[in-house]
């Protein structure tokens, strides 16, 4: 490589860390908004090992990994993580709500099915 292909690496890397470092933090209002939806899914009654359990945990997991990010000056990963947890902490109270309104369906539907079968209305 010729000393113009090194300048050129050389401008494109500088080039990168200058447009990391200008990425400006994620507003305190998302934090804690991302916060309060981990927690919310962390309040859940979740079986393990359920889709909604595992989500749940991948959802914590990405809020921990953003506030380290912050500290670490890794504004774009840290918001880029930010959305990931709260995201994974919105559909993983979807899941479990959903199982537990289907649960409830199942029940119902099996209560009707004893009137019928017994003869009685």
């Amino acid at each position: 490589m010729g000393r113009r292909g090194v300048v050129l690496v050389f401008a494109v890397a500088s080039a990168a860390v200058v447009a990391c470092a200008t990425d400006p933090p994620p507003a305190p209002g998302v934090v804690g908004d991302v916060l309060v939806r981990v927690l919310a899914a962390d309040v859940e009654q979740m079986s393990a090992g359920s889709p909604a359990h595992d989500l749940r945990y991948r959802a914590r997991h990405a809020y921990q990994h953003a506030m380290r990010a912050l500290r670490n000056g890794e504004h774009r990963a840290a918001a880029l993580l930010l959305e990931r947890a709260a995201a994974d902490a919105d559909l993983a109270v979807a899941i479990m709500r959903r199982d537990q309104w289907m649960a409830e369906v199942a029940a119902a539907s099996a209560t009707l099915d004893s009137f019928g079968r017994d003869g009685r209305r």
